[in-house]
């Protein structure tokens, strides 16, 4: 899998839970089939401090409006605006040109790891953000 594609809609989305602003929403497939919905944040400011599965994007909107997204970085963390500010302040998102994050909020510490490990087969990236031989 190379990159997701999607089409923004015009106007501020929510998340499911309503705690999120979104500029779009995209499905991703694991390994194992399963499909998980994230949010795709326009920035890093105001991310709540809950338990999700988040993934370093690349966001690119082609001319004729289509957007493509692809992750560079999968983790899971327990309080996703500390972890993010954290990545912010060690330079993770300007070293991987990650300009969105894909956000799934899961308060279950298993259940965000299986995802994760899931996840990373299937885009072929480590939780370090390096492409799996």
């Amino acid at each position: 899998m190379t990159g997701q594609v999607l089409n923004e809609a015009a106007g501020s989305r929510r998340d499911p839970s309503g705690c999120l602003p979104l500029l779009a929403t995209i499905t991703l497939r694991g390994a194992s089939g399963a499909r998980y919905p994230f949010g795709v944040q326009p920035g890093v400011d105001d991310l709540p401090h809950l338990g999700a599965v988040y993934c370093l994007s690349t966001r690119l909107v082609h001319v004729n409006g289509i957007c493509q997204v692809r992750p560079v970085y999968a983790g899971q963390t327990a309080d996703l605006g500390g972890r993010i500010a954290a990545h912010c302040r060690e330079g993770r998102l300007r070293r991987h040109r990650a300009n969105a994050i894909c956000v799934y909020l899961e308060e279950n510490e298993f259940i965000r790891q299986g995802i994760v490990r899931d996840l990373v087969r299937e885009l072929r990236l480590s939780c370090l953000g390096r492409p799996q031989g």
